[in-house]
């Protein structure tokens, strides 16, 4: 006796291939080997998919194009020929043209070779470009044939020319509590060691350093100005190899005045 089985729902479309045998999976029911022409619907029904029709030939066919989606709405809808220094636009009836034949052709700055480096985006009649090697422009539809294409130039951000003008900006003082010391007591605190000259270490100077020669444990004090303050104090456990290179060190207030 043979048994036929109903097959009414479609909608997980055509199963990946490492699933084809997950009969315990829920989606097994629904899903399809193949699904090749056809679309499935959310209803659960298929449908087959829309046909193609010939537009038109591209400008030239020996050299490559892109074709980019410009979608205004479910009514107003094109396609853009994008090749090499142009594109063209097409719509639902063909090619848009000018004048009763002309194509509407517009001057880009992408070359051939510059296509498939070509990212956009759409904002309602605008279209962005970029490329990694050209300024970023926008496509602009103002009609149905009459189509822009010119530099994007925004509106702030870090896009801005640079200051050209003589004005500058200095730092006149730094979150520190530490100042840049220019001796072992100026302009304030004191700087104490048990080896070196310790207040290079604070004066701020890339091309001076507090050198240790003897590889044994040393430390580096800096004292708050004012009466009964800690001095913030900085040890080290050994010296490195290179007496500028310092190696672990651990960073307290020191309990009692040095």
């Amino acid at each position: 006796m043979t048994i036929h089985l109903a097959k009414v729902d479609f909608t997980r479309g055509e199963l990946s291939p490492l699933l084809h045998g997950r009969q315990d999976t829920a989606h097994y029911g629904a899903a399809l080997k193949t699904c090749l022409n056809w679309l499935p619907m959310k209803e659960g029904a298929l449908r087959k998919r829309s046909g193609t029709s010939f537009m038109g030939e591209v400008k030239d066919s020996s050299k490559a194009v892109r074709l980019i989606p410009f979608v205004f709405s479910s009514t107003q809808a094109y396609v853009l020929e994008v090749g090499d220094n142009y594109f063209r636009v097409f719509n639902t009836y063909g090619q848009v043209v000018s004048g009763g034949s002309t194509p509407v052709e517009v001057a880009t700055p992408w070359a051939e070779a510059d296509l498939d480096g070509i990212d956009f985006a759409q904002s309602a009649d605008k279209l962005y470009v970029t490329h990694a090697g050209k300024a970023p422009q926008e496509i602009i539809r103002k009609e149905d044939d009459v189509w822009e294409i010119g530099a994007y130039e925004p509106m702030d951000g870090p896009y801005l020319q640079g200051n050209t003008t003589a004005t500058t900006l200095t730092i006149s003082d730094r979150g520190d509590i530490v100042p840049f010391m220019t001796s072992a007591t100026a302009p304030s605190g004191t700087v104490t060691q048990n080896s070196g000259t310790g207040w290079h270490a604070f004066d701020g100077n890339e091309s001076t350093s507090w050198l240790i020669a003897n590889p044994t444990p040393y430390w580096l004090a800096y004292e708050l100005p004012g009466a009964g303050t800690k001095p913030w104090f900085w040890r080290s456990a050994k010296a490195g190899s290179v007496p500028s290179m310092l190696v672990p060190w651990s960073i307290k207030v020191a309990p009692e005045p040095l």
